[in-house]
């Protein structure tokens, strides 16, 4: 069995945070340094029966790549398809014209800013019919260029195997948080995580765009004590607080500049972030 881990060091090399689950992240705004993110998903998520599978690179809720299984029928072919549905402005390394195939890549391929290869179709057919697609039995990196929640291109891979037409194991997936930045297929960056059986830790924010105050909404469930600390964009911790049996939190923000922030909240093992803009 595989554990999910998320990965991440700032500049300084110093680890910012974990999560459980690949819909918990914390994007991290762009430094000198390179700085990999990976989750490694446990257990592995198979794609079957006409269902899907959603590649969430930086958690900011809205899905970058995702992997599918369906029945497709014309008037000459119906048959079974495993592909890529790529969102508008996101792209994935492949060839093809009229179709677009993905590439199976090896740990250790670049994925960078500038690869002709990178194809913006809609849909790209990793194993159509048992006779098309270039993930026919195979195993590899789908390389992913995406728009994060910061606007800005990143690039990332997918560590998938395609067994045939009907399915497909989703294992892993990572990214490069800093902007237009290269990143090796099966590049995972740092060595900490935690299991992935537990469920991710929900809260939110009343509103994502905020001035002198946030007001965070908590888990109804805090019998453990919840940590909370808001995290600029280089990865510095700015403020730290820890609660007990609230389900409603207010942070001031009168005193910091205007921009983007992070914030974290922490019960035991179970880590969940969101980004907020200060006016």
């Amino acid at each position: 069995m595989k554990k999910t881990k998320t990965q991440v060091k700032d500049g300084s090399g110093n680890w910012l945070g974990y999560t459980g689950m690949a819909t918990a992240f914390l994007a991290v705004a762009p430094s000198a340094n390179a700085q990999v993110v990976s989750v490694d998903i446990d257990p592995d998520a198979v794609v079957m029966s006409g269902s899907t599978y959603d590649v969430d690179f930086d958690g900011d809720g809205t899905f970058d790549i995702q992997i599918s299984q369906s029945q497709t029928s014309s008037s000459s072919l119906a048959s079974q398809v495993v592909g890529v549905n790529v969102p508008t402005g996101n792209a994935v390394l492949g060839s093809g014209a009229s179709f677009m195939y993905p590439y199976v890549l090896g740990a250790g391929d670049p994925i960078a800013p500038g690869d002709a290869n990178f194809k913006t179709d809609a849909f790209g057919s990793l194993d159509y019919g048992g006779s098309f697609g270039n993930w026919i039995n195979e195993s590899g990196f789908l390389g992913c260029r995406f728009v994060g929640g910061d606007g800005m291109n990143h690039y990332g891979w997918v560590e998938l195997t395609v067994p045939d037409e009907f399915s497909a194991t989703v294992m892993a997936y990572g990214y490069e948080t800093t902007p237009d930045s290269a990143i090796n297929a099966g590049d995972l960056g740092g060595s900490i995580g935690i299991g992935g059986n537990s469920a991710p830790l929900q809260w939110s924010l009343a509103s994502n765009l905020v001035s002198d105050q946030a007001v965070i909404n908590l888990p109804s469930n805090t019998e453990a004590a919840l940590e909370i600390k808001l995290i600029n964009s280089t990865g510095q911790v700015l403020f730290a607080d820890v609660v007990n049996n609230v389900d409603r939190y207010t942070l001031p923000l009168a005193n910091y500049a205007p921009g983007a922030y992070f914030l974290r909240v922490q019960q035991g093992t179970r880590v969940a972030f969101r980004k907020l803009v200060k006016q």
